[in-house]
């Protein structure tokens, strides 16, 4: 962990807990990001990339996106118009990854030469170490699920 690596810990009950967490975070946002989302099935990977989209689509006056699991599909893109910028956000769930092949061909790569992006990824321990760019900021998530509503969530910034 680099000088300039914060962490942060934080048990979250509910989901205006999480948004409250989502602010937070997006206030520190920098224009290029990757985020790593790690946890076991149903832990909340997907329900953080919902709130964070949402604390977004807020900050940049856009109507709320509605965030699906790309589980079965590996990627999703959701297009934020805002009263002054549009963000696009890109989530992958590499679960069902079979091969880097599959990586390669879904168009994976690409994204990192735009200007400004937002991508979350689930499941990242399936990407080989090593591989995502350097040049671009990563925030490591872990969600852990304590039972009905309550989450550990620890950032790595």
């Amino acid at each position: 962990m680099s000088e300039a690596s914060r962490c942060l810990n934080q048990i979250i009950h509910d989901k205006s807990e999480m948004l409250e967490l989502a602010k937070y975070l997006l206030a520190t946002r920098p224009d290029k990001l990757i985020v790593l989302l790690a946890g076991e099935p149903a832990a909340g990977k997907t329900e953080f990339v919902k709130v964070f989209v949402h604390a977004l689509s807020i900050d940049i006056g856009s109507e709320a996106e509605v965030v699906t699991s790309p589980t079965f599909a590996l990627h999703q893109s959701y297009e934020l118009k805002g009263k002054n910028k549009n963000i696009e956000v890109d989530h992958w769930d590499l679960y069902r990854l079979e091969s880097e092949d599959d990586l390669e061909s879904s168009g994976f790569w690409d994204q990192f030469s735009r200007d400004k992006l937002l991508i979350f990824i689930e499941w990242p321990e399936r990407i080989p170490e090593g591989w995502l760019p350097k040049n671009i900021p990563i925030w490591k998530i872990q969600i852990e699920n304590l039972g009905s509503t309550d989450r550990k969530i620890s950032v790595v910034l």
